[in-house]
C-alpha cells in the first residue's frame, strides 16, 4: 500500500469516526462574522490544490530551561500542520500584493486544528467541491531562538519570522467551504466595513 493511499485511509477514518474533543479543543469565543470579517488580514474564496505536512514553531511553550521573557522562560513549540496550497479565487479582504497562489496551514483535526479536507482525501474520494473554502486567516508568524549581543555579552531572544504569502487558520474562526449561503452572508456586510486588508479590532 503506498504512503500516500495509506494517510488518505487514516485520515478518512478519523473523520468517519468523529475524535473524541478534549475541552481545549471546544471554542468558547466564536464571534459573528462580520466581526471574523474586521479582525482578519485575509478573508478569500480559494480552490486547494495541494496538501502536504509541515512543521513549524507557530506558538511558545512555557519551560524552566527557555528563554526569559517577561520575567518567565519560554521555548518555540514546533507543532505538526498540513500546508495548504491554494489557488486564490475571489478576494474579500487582502493585502494588495497578495500573489495568485499562496499557502494555508492549518493544525491537523486531530490535533484541534478545524476542518479542512486535505487534496488527496477529496481526490479520493472524487468530491472536488470539498475543496473550495472561505478563508478568514491571518499570516504566520513562527518563534525563532535566536542570540544577540547586548554591550559584551551574548544573550539568548526569541524572534518572530513572518512567512510570506504564509497564512494559518485557527480552529474557533469561521474558515469553511465556500457555499451560497456562506458567500452570501460574507458579501452582506462588505460594504460596512474596511476591505484595504488593515488589520482592525472587533
Amino acid at each position: 500500500m503506498t504512503p500516500t493511499l495509506t494517510a488518505t485511509i487514516s485520515l478518512l477514518l478519523a473523520l468517519m469516526t468523529k475524535p473524541k474533543e478534549e475541552i481545549l479543543c471546544q471554542c468558547w469565543n466564536w464571534v459573528e462574522p462580520v466581526q471574523e470579517f474586521k479582525r482578519s488580514e485575509l478573508v478569500m474564496v480559494g480552490l486547494i490544490i495541494r496538501s502536504e505536512p509541515f512543521k513549524a514553531a507557530g506558538n511558545l511553550n512555557s519551560d524552566k530551561r527557555g528563554i526569559k521573557i517577561n520575567h518567565r522562560r519560554y521555548l518555540p513549540d514546533t507543532s505538526e500542520y498540513i500546508k495548504h496550497t491554494v489557488l486564490v479565487q475571489q478576494k474579500l479582504k487582502s493585502p494588495s500584493s497578495l500573489p495568485d497562489t499562496i499557502y494555508i496551514i492549518a493544525k491537523p483535526i486531530e490535533n484541534c486544528g478545524p476542518i479542512i479536507h486535505s487534496f488527496d482525501l477529496a481526490s479520493a474520494l472524487g468530491q472536488p467541491n470539498m475543496l473550495r473554502y472561505l478563508f478568514y486567516v491571518d499570516a504566520f508568524q513562527e518563534y525563532k531562538a535566536a542570540t544577540k549581543m547586548k554591550g559584551n555579552k551574548i544573550i539568548k531572544t526569541i524572534d518572530k519570522q513572518t512567512h510570506q504569502n504564509v497564512f494559518v487558520a485557527e480552529r474557533c474562526r469561521h474558515n469553511q467551504l465556500a457555499t451560497e449561503k456562506a458567500l452570501a452572508e460574507t458579501e452582506q456586510f462588505l460594504p460596512l466595513v474596511d476591505t484595504s486588508g488593515q488589520k482592525q479590532t472587533p
